[in-house]
């Protein structure tokens, strides 16, 4: 069986990094992607189990678009994700719409524990 593919998204590359390093060693596979701009069409076209993404990359407001456009398309809105972020009020109190959509919230700095926790109730089937 192969592992489960995680896609990776997120600008700050030590961070993109140590998270590769914890879910490797965890078993997964991973692919890392640094810019939010063509974020969405990678992830169409890579299909990934999950993605984590990160909200605040090269531009503000790219994380949301991001996740907007994987909602909308029929080939991506079923694959999970996880927002590793850290924005403290959106940590605080999360928009509804994210927790509508079933998106679990991991803050940054995280603990391998947390993040690897988060990933596998969204890889479980329900």
């Amino acid at each position: 069986m192969t592992a489960p593919l995680i896609a990776i998204i997120d600008d700050d590359r030590i961070m993109s990094e140590v998270m590769q390093h914890v879910l490797v060693g965890a078993g997964y596979r991973t692919h890392v992607h640094h810019y939010g701009a063509d974020a969405f069409e990678l992830v169409k076209w890579l299909r990934p189990d999950l993605v984590i993404l990160d909200l605040w990359l090269e531009q503000p407001e790219l994380g949301e678009l991001v996740l907007l456009f994987l909602a909308q398309d029929p080939l991506t809105q079923r694959i999970p994700v996880i927002i590793c972020s850290a924005d403290l009020g959106l940590l605080r109190a999360p928009p509804e719409r994210f927790q509508e959509r079933g998106y679990v919230l991991v803050p940054k700095p995280f603990e391998p524990a947390q993040l690897l926790g988060a990933i596998r109730k969204k890889l479980t089937p329900s």
